[in-house]
């Protein structure tokens, strides 16, 4: 399995007996691609989307590209084809990663985010005990798939619904604070910062996903 850790080797490792496995696993995300793109049109095409909806629409967007890479023309299977693509890029595989982590962040409130990562690497441990074989065929992956990077998600759903609020009431960010902070203080004059920080972030994920926040920019920068 050496190779298979080593980005750009043209050869195809043996996976031995984890070979169907991998084939049945990769092959049925591929069959979910269909679904991913229904659920794009869906959020795409929403007249007046959520912020929710357009970080949903991001994440689904994301997940796409992972089964939708540019895979070579050949004779493998295309379950095979797609997991040699993701072991032979390592480097798209983190920042497919990093991006879906980002995104799910804002979606997910902070306990289920780590109850989340912390049923992936049970998972991994137990397919560890149960099948190691088939874990050092996807090991490149789901080393990347259960890597957490430590990003303070606390505020990361609260930015949703301060940049909802604004969007939908342009009350002032003081107001905003006041009404949505859980900080348990009677005086929020350093959470109003904080919540706004946390919106610009939102911002920048979301332009970075290619997704623009609706209404002039002035009214969110402003107050």
């Amino acid at each position: 399995m050496k190779k298979a850790l080593t980005s750009g080797c043209s050869e195809l490792p043996d996976l031995g007996s984890a070979t169907r496995r991998v084939t049945e696993l990769f092959d049925r995300a591929l069959q979910g691609k269909q679904d991913l793109q229904n659920k794009i049109r869906h959020y795409a095409t929403k007249p007046d989307p959520s912020v929710r909806d357009l970080l949903t629409l991001c994440y689904y967007r994301n997940e796409l590209s992972f089964v939708n890479p540019p895979l070579p023309s050949g004779d493998l299977p295309a379950g095979i084809q797609l997991w040699r693509y993701w072991i032979y890029h390592p480097e798209e595989l983190r920042r497919h990663q990093s991006l879906r982590e980002d995104i799910l962040s804002y979606l997910i409130a902070p306990e289920d985010f780590k109850a989340r990562e912390d049923r992936t690497k049970a998972k991994m441990l137990e397919l560890l005990v149960r099948d190691s074989v088939t874990l050092l065929a996807f090991y490149p992956i789901v080393k990347e798939l259960g890597n957490s990077r430590g990003r303070p998600v606390s505020r990361r759903p609260m930015a949703v619904k301060a940049l909802q609020m604004k969007l939908s009431t342009n009350r002032k960010w003081r107001e905003i604070t006041s009404i949505i902070c859980d900080c348990g203080k009677d005086i929020h004059t350093d959470c109003v910062q904080a919540v706004r920080q946390s919106v610009i972030g939102l911002k920048r994920l979301l332009r970075k996903c290619g997704t623009e926040v609706p209404g002039p920019a002035s009214t969110l920068n402003r107050r």
